[in-house]
């Protein structure tokens, strides 16, 4: 009906409107009405669309949206996570410290399988057992002489009571003036160690561990599992720096601690009846390097004979203690 009221019908369009309105009479009437009704509106006009004004109408739109800020919607920071990034914080921020501390100047010194001796800026020298690194500086600054062990190193520090040399180890750290000691800080060992065998130091274990004042003829072992320090003024055992002296001290030892000696020194086993040979006692000085060497002395001096039964492992045979 819009478009036979402003004059667009088609003639096909106008006969089948007709056909429409002809079925029903009220439906001729109503289209009667509404042309009266255009006739009689001024207004009436043929619709025509301002393309332009719409097209502008758009873009006033389109830029009206655009120039909307946006307001970042606040949340509230769980505690936890404010604690966990101050945490990672100083995390990083220590880590960084620490190697800032380490890295001006420092040398590292590694003994793969020989021992290597080491002569520090301020005149004192250093053991370094097989298997072991000391981290140290070619100059020491600062009110400390300050090095890092991991391993085992025998020290005879030159003295300087102004200022107190510091061996740091995965545990803790020992302080000393001018002295003679040693210290065992294997990572893969269960317990730390420290024996003195000239003047006095300090040895003390990281997170409230404990310390320890340590004169000569004594010492001091960590137990890592157990966070435990515990002193000793027993006298030291006279092989424990073999691997420093080059030699090995056997005084009226039974067979079964000298095995025991021989085993811990060349990481080596012996399998042998521990009853029958527990009366034979030895006394004699041997190499430290070689175990041959020992081996052939007890041979020798006691009637018996080792045999290589694997790599790393020997058994004994023969009447012994003659």
């Amino acid at each position: 009906m819009y478009k036979r009221l402003t004059n667009r019908l088609s003639s096909k369009e106008e006969k089948t409107l007709e056909g429409y309105l002809q079925q029903d009479p009220k439906r001729k009437e109503s289209a009667l009405l509404d042309r009266i009704l255009a006739a009689d509106d001024p207004n009436q006009t043929t619709f025509q669309p301002n393309v332009e004004a719409g097209l502008a109408r758009l873009k006033n739109r389109i830029a009206a949206e655009k120039e909307v800020p946006v307001v970042p919607l606040s949340r509230k920071s769980s505690p936890w996570l404010r604690i966990a990034a101050a945490l990672v914080f100083l995390i990083v921020a220590g880590t960084l410290l620490w190697q800032q501390l380490r890295q001006p100047d420092f040398l590292q010194a590694q003994a793969a399988a020989v021992v290597r001796e080491l002569n520090l800026a301020d005149g004192t020298t250093v053991w370094l057992n097989a298997d072991s690194e000391l981290d140290y500086p070619q100059q020491f600054e600062g009110d400390l002489r300050s090095v890092y062990l991991k391993g085992e190193a025998y020290f005879d520090v030159a003295s300087n009571p102004e200022k107190p040399f510091v061996v740091y180890t995965p545990s803790g750290y020992v302080k000393v003036l001018g002295t003679e000691f040693i210290v065992q800080a294997r990572e893969d060992s269960p317990t730390e160690l420290v024996q003195v065998y000239e003047g006095l130091v300090e040895y003390s274990i990281d997170n409230r561990g404990g310390k320890a004042q340590l004169k000569a003829g004594t010492g001091a072992q960590y137990n890592k599992a157990q966070q435990r320090l515990e002193s000793t003024a027993e006298a030291l055992p006279e092989n424990l720096i073999a691997w420093k002296t080059g030699q090995l001290f056997l005084k009226g030892e039974t067979l079964g601690q000298i095995l025991d000696i021989l085993s811990a020194h060349f990481a080596v086993r012996f399998d042998y009846d521990s009853d029958y040979y527990e009366d034979c006692v030895f006394t004699f000085t041997a190499d430290a390097e070689s175990l041959e060497n020992s081996l052939l002395i007890i041979e020798k001096t006691q009637g018996l004979q080792f045999e290589k039964t694997q790599p790393g492992t020997y058994k004994i045979s023969g009447q012994g203690c003659n």
